[in-house]
């Protein structure tokens, strides 16, 4: 309802309101990923510090590697937005699934940096206990990159559509199972075993697998499967 039959910038047709209601959520999802970041760091600074140290470089190289084909899977938000506006629901299964293959697409390439990663950090410090912190926390986040990958592409469903409360939701989830883990696996709580700078490294990866595996219980509900032709997400189209 406009207030007193005015339109403002903040109740008018897609103006602020309808911006923050959209946007807040994605916001918060983002922010979610920051928290994780912080408590690895913390977690391993209660640890050891060499572990600590370790994390940084390792963490910053894993990002470089996955932002790439990570941003790409994001741009199917732009396509799945497009075909939605358009009255296309049965193209938007499809052009999910171009960005669900990128992410199948980039396993070997990870899967190639695990053995080489040893010699990567070689050659970037003198210190064997940073090479080998430094190695295993990065081999421990590639486990879960191609999730990454694949997560982006997903989520992209959901965030063209406009419903990215529910993105927002899985995030938060698998964010909080990531630091339940990460306590767990560090100092080999709950039964875990006290891997420490790894334990850090497979908790997150196991958050991003996780929101992949929620994403596609979400997708396989009849309802969605059949109205946007997620059948077609297994077909690829190199056009």
């Amino acid at each position: 309802m406009l207030q007193n039959g005015i339109t403002t910038w903040w109740n008018r047709p897609a103006g602020g309101r309808e911006v923050l209601a959209l946007s807040l959520p994605l916001i918060i999802s983002t922010s979610f990923w920051a928290v994780s970041w912080f408590f690895d760091r913390l977690f391993l600074t209660w640890y050891d510090n060499q572990a600590m140290a370790a994390s940084m470089p390792a963490g910053m190289l894993h990002w470089t590697i996955v932002c790439l084909p990570s941003g790409v899977a994001s741009y199917v938000n732009t396509f799945v937005a497009q075909y939605h506006g358009a009255g296309q629901p049965r193209r938007i299964g499809h052009v999910v699934g171009q960005g669900v293959w990128l992410g199948i697409i980039t396993l070997p390439l990870f899967a190639l940096l695990l053995p080489l990663s040893p010699f990567i950090f070689a050659g970037a410090s003198q210190n064997p206990q940073q090479v080998q912190f430094q190695t295993e926390y990065f081999q421990s986040l590639l486990l879960g990159a191609p999730a990454m990958v694949i997560g982006n592409a997903l989520s992209a469903f959901y965030t063209g559509r406009g419903k990215t409360g529910l993105v927002m939701a899985v995030n938060i989830a698998g964010n909080s199972l990531d630091l339940f883990l990460d306590y767990a696996m560090v100092f080999g709580e709950f039964g875990f075993p006290r891997w420490g700078i790894v334990g850090a490294g497979v908790s997150t990866s196991i958050g991003h697998w996780f929101n992949v595996l929620v994403f596609v219980g979400l997708m396989l509900r009849a309802a969605e499967w059949h109205e946007f032709g997620l059948a077609d997400a297994r077909r690829w189209d190199w056009p």
